[in-house]
Order: structure tokens, then C-alpha cells, then sequence
């Protein structure tokens, strides 16, 4: 019952919220332009809400630009580095690697940025200046 009512009281700032994030991520969309970064294509039915930031990294690049980040303070994830197919608990679906490439390939790419409501753009002009620094954009 605690809990229903903070999430009912945090409803209320849904649309908010959202709206922040989706401000924040246009920003890193244009300032991420010119680098090699890129952001998994939208379905034109949908709509991103934004609870993570994600992106493509070239293989051998995401690792390291993982590293990077967190040497300058900054946390980053790589929330699935296994795809659901390979995973213990769906072994029995029976697909086995190599089955569903786009997937082995992504799970070996993604980096999600920070990204959330409260961001000030102090903050994530530090993400945006390490990730620069990162691929040596100017």
C-alpha cells in the first residue's frame, strides 16, 4: 500500500518527467552527430521515453569507451552484454548462438549514457565532453 501511494503521487510527474528526458536526449542526439555513435532506429508508431539513453558503439570501441567514461566519473551500463536467447533461463526455446545475429551483435555494442529527469546540462556537458574527448571530436 506504501508503495502504491508514493508511485500514485509519482504518476502525476510522468508526462514531466519524460518531457525532460526527451529534451536531454535531442541534446546528445545533436552533439553525438559527428561521432560514431549511433542510436538504435525508432518503430515510426513510437514513442521513446527515454528511462535509458542507449547507444551503438563499434565492437572493441564500446569496452574501452565503458572504461573511459568511468575513469572520468562518469556511469555508463551495458545492461544486456548477453542476448535473451542465450541466457540459461530461455535455453529451452532452443535457439543457440549465431541464430539471431542482429541480436549477438547489438548485446556486443550497446552502452547506455546517464540520462534522467533531474539532469542539468552542467552534467551533461560532462557526459557529452568525455564522450567527445573519447573519439577526439572537438
Amino acid at each position: 500500500a506504501i508503495q502504491g501511494g508514493l508511485l500514485n503521487v509519482k504518476l502525476a510527474h510522468l508526462d514531466q518527467w519524460t518531457s525532460a528526458r526527451r529534451i536531454l536526449a535531442g541534446r546528445y542526439d545533436r552533439q553525438f552527430a559527428d561521432t560514431p555513435l549511433k542510436v538504435p532506429p525508432l518503430d515510426e508508431h513510437s514513442q521513446r521515453v527515454y528511462h535509458q539513453y542507449t547507444v551503438l558503439v563499434e565492437h572493441g570501441q564500446r569496452d574501452q569507451l565503458h572504461h573511459h567514461l568511468g575513469q572520468a566519473g562518469i556511469a555508463s551500463r551495458i545492461y544486456y552484454p548477453t542476448p535473451l536467447h542465450l541466457q540459461p533461463c530461455f535455453a529451452h526455446f532452443g535457439y543457440g548462438r549465431g541464430q539471431l545475429p542482429v541480436c549477438e551483435q547489438a548485446a556486443g555494442q550497446v552502452l547506455s549514457l546517464p540520462i534522467f529527469a533531474e539532469m542539468t546540462e552542467p552534467q551533461q556537458d560532462e557526459v557529452i565532453g568525455a564522450v567527445r574527448k573519447f573519439f577526439d571530436v572537438a
